[in-house]
């Protein structure tokens, strides 16, 4: 992986989600808690790497990292899946506890990835 593409990569998933999550936000998904936690550790993320960029090396995606990424992807998918159900004739799920839960398993993992990214604002080199 180039040191571009481990800058554009997270970045990308980053606007994708966190837009993805506003949505959700505006129209009663999602609560305002779980977003400002993954809006301020994407932020936290970015200074990470602009803080390894100035040192001199780039910060390549950790597992956390990716679970993260992995569990919003799914989250999203999920969601989208209920809103189209919630149309259709299958109406005795629980729509807003899915919704619920999904969302608060990846603020859980977007919290674990928190603090496994933490120690990268002391490392000197990579």
């Amino acid at each position: 992986v180039s040191d571009l593409g481990k800058v554009l990569d997270p970045f990308a998933d980053t606007v994708f989600h966190i837009t993805m999550f506003t949505i959700f936000l505006y129209e009663g998904s999602m609560p305002i808690w779980m977003f400002i936690i993954s809006l301020y550790r994407d932020m936290f993320s970015m200074f990470i790497r602009i803080l390894g960029g100035l040192r001199g090396f780039a910060v390549a995606a950790k597992f956390s990292g990716k679970l993260k990424t992995a569990s919003r992807a799914a989250a999203v998918v999920i969601i989208f899946l209920i809103k189209v159900l919630k149309f259709t004739s299958i109406d005795y799920l629980p729509f807003d506890k899915i919704t619920y839960y999904s969302l608060l398993i990846v603020t859980i993992i977007t919290i674990y990835s928190f603090f496994d990214y933490l120690p990268l604002i002391t490392k000197k080199n990579n």
